[in-house]
């Protein structure tokens, strides 16, 4: 479970009339923070803020939803060849690759309270990934 210390949650809410956009909002600010991969339909009740059949029957809201968004990161991350692996176990998303020379420019964005857990560079290949950037730029 991730956790957060209570300084960096912030509160709010959508609050608005009948089919003034809160739920449409809702499901844009969660597939912009990579929360959710589509979104949903009020037409078809497959909104992640109407839960209730109720609401998926009268296509209104009736309950609050509290839902959880996070800060995301752009992140950009130089390795070699042979350390281009899988990172399908982590919550991020692959933006972009780049060949620079004998290394792999990797652009994504990652969700901040995911990124205390990335494993961290040994120290011997930190040494390798210097020197070899220092060789390049001397060329």
């Amino acid at each position: 479970m991730r956790r957060f210390s209570s300084s960096d949650i912030r509160n709010f809410a959508i609050v608005g009339h009948d089919s003034s956009g809160k739920t449409c909002l809702a499901e844009a600010m969660l597939i912009n923070e990579n929360e959710i991969s589509r979104m949903g339909k009020i037409e078809e009740g497959s909104t992640i803020s109407d839960f209730h059949p109720g609401e998926k029957t009268r296509q209104i809201s009736i309950h609050s939803t509290p839902r959880l968004l996070e800060s995301i990161m752009d992140i950009g991350v130089k390795v070699t060849e042979e350390y281009m692996g899988d990172i399908s176990g982590k919550r991020g998303k692959i933006m972009g690759m780049e060949s620079d020379g004998n290394f792999q420019m990797i652009k994504a964005q990652v969700p901040q309270a995911e990124l205390y857990y990335y494993e961290k560079m040994p120290k011997d290949y930190q040494q390798k990934v210097i020197k070899e950037s220092q060789k390049a730029e001397d060329e």
